[in-house]
């Protein structure tokens, strides 16, 4: 049944109700007399930007209203408008001193898809289209259109593996073509509204309608149950306070610390966590010459650096010779510019350019001009030895 409720595609989602009927009949009839709209993400609608198949965000809210959740009516409504008039705020003076550009969710599932991207092969078949192969997948792209034929790009609005490499291929910017719906702009929307505070009763206006009275309460007997009711097959989970209970990495899955202190390379998306999802703006460029945007590095990652790649042309009559900038050779003198044997300094530059001459084994490195029975340390017949590597 969850392989059907998540699958994207049409084809999966057959598959995966096949297996249900072959697995329980009943099951299957059961589900089947349910639309798909209802609970899988094959019919949901793309323009809410959501792939949510459970109520987490309920119970999210159920929790965040716990301790206010069982006082009367108007004291429950109060505590929960003071709860969020803060929420609100702490959000809107949170975003001036931001440096993320995506919502902290989307952008830790943006720098996931980044790495699963390497696997994929994309081919441009012109006006925004493409091909990308990845294993024994392939689906078809349109950049231009923000969609995908996983279909995940389509339901959600995060860029999926498929699209990503897409956009690396043509050397722009992933967070150029992430949906509106999670950027910093629309999150400024969403908390914009202000929660005004509200005076006690004692200050409120009186009117002429009669007063509402609450509903006759009935106690019932034994103490209230304040816990969600737990599922037939769910495992309960120990509470904050239980005495077992141990902190467990979400990096490396090893009990007795957090990510932050972790040795081990953190994930993508814990790297931007622990960054404080600070923007990781980035085009990959192929060629000799690397170079990527100046960024400020995650943890557990090197700071990109251009990387220089020269070639060195060897031609009829010159001898190769290392390049050694800011050293000396073992000589003393500067690092002699390649020339021919028997070649002379260029007089335009006016430059000393030192010739060296090979004779069974022994080098001699000398400017034009220079004797060498004046030069000092010389080895046999008046030459330099090449010692270490000179």
């Amino acid at each position: 049944m969850d392989s059907a409720a998540y699958a994207y595609q049409k084809s999966d989602y057959d598959a995966a109700m096949s297996d249900l009927k072959a697995e329980s009949e009943s099951a299957w009839e059961w589900l089947s007399k349910i639309p798909p709209r209802h609970w899988a993400r094959l019919d949901m609608d793309t323009n809410c930007r959501t792939d949510l198949v459970v109520n987490n965000l309920s119970e999210v809210f159920n929790k965040y209203i716990l301790e206010t959740r069982d006082k009367p009516i108007q004291t429950m409504i109060d505590n929960i408008r003071k709860k969020l008039m803060v929420r609100y705020n702490s959000n809107r003076e949170g975003l001036v001193n931001s440096n993320w550009e995506i919502t902290q969710n989307y952008a830790e599932k943006l720098e996931l898809e980044k790495t699963r991207a390497k696997h994929c092969r994309p081919v441009c078949a012109g006006q925004g289209l493409w091909q990308v192969t990845s294993g024994l997948k392939t689906y078809v792209v349109n950049v231009d259109a923000n969609t995908c034929g996983c279909r995940r790009w389509d339901i959600n609005g995060v860029l999926c593996k498929y699209a990503v490499s897409c956009i690396y291929k043509k050397k722009e910017h992933l967070e150029d073509y992430m949906s509106a719906f999670f950027k910093r702009a629309m999150y400024q929307v969403a908390y914009n509204n202000i929660i005004y505070p509200v005076p006690s009763k004692d200050s409120w206006a009186k009117t002429e309608t009669p007063d509402i009275d609450p509903p006759i309460f009935t106690r019932h007997p034994g103490r209230p149950k304040k816990s969600r009711r737990k599922g037939v097959h769910e495992v309960p989970q120990p509470g904050s306070r239980h005495r077992m209970t141990t902190t467990t990495c979400s990096n490396c899955h090893k009990p007795g610390h957090k990510y932050t202190s972790c040795t081990t390379p953190l994930r993508a998306d814990l790297a931007i966590r622990k960054n404080k999802h600070k923007s990781n703006r980035r085009i990959f460029e192929e060629g000799p010459i690397h170079a990527q945007v100046e960024e400020t590095p995650l943890h557990g990652q090197t700071k990109a650096t251009p990387v220089h790649v020269q070639a060195e042309a060897t031609t009829k009559g010159q001898r190769k010779q290392p390049k050694l900038v800011g050293e000396e050779l073992c000589t003393g003198r500067p690092a002699a510019s390649t020339m021919p044997l028997g070649g002379r300094a260029n007089a335009d530059t006016k430059e000393e350019v030192l010739v060296e001459e090979t004779t069974s084994g022994w080098t001699n490195r000398r400017a034009p001009g220079d004797e060498l029975a004046g030069d000092s340390g010389l080895g046999r017949d008046g030459m330099h030895a090449d010692v270490g590597g000179c």
